[in-house]
């Protein structure tokens, strides 16, 4: 989200959040919006605005050790 504040709507971030992401964009149409409240993203999937799927853990918060594989084709 921090690379992307200028296609996103980072207005309901806490002002102290732990990333330094600024708050921006608030009432700004067709946008990216956090809607996991500090929850970590772990897959994520967006074709444009409002047309997106993640998927989503604790294990930060309930100290789980998690791997996952990736790859990227172009």
């Amino acid at each position: 989200m921090k690379c992307e504040v200028a296609r996103s709507n980072t207005s309901d971030y806490p002002t102290d959040n732990a990333y330094g992401i600024p708050l921006a964009n608030k009432k700004v149409t067709n946008l990216m919006k956090d809607k996991n409240n500090n929850s970590i993203i772990i897959e994520f999937v967006e074709l444009k605005a409002k047309m997106y799927a993640m998927t989503i853990t604790r294990c930060l918060n309930e100290e789980i050790e998690m791997t996952r594989h990736q790859s990227c084709t172009i």
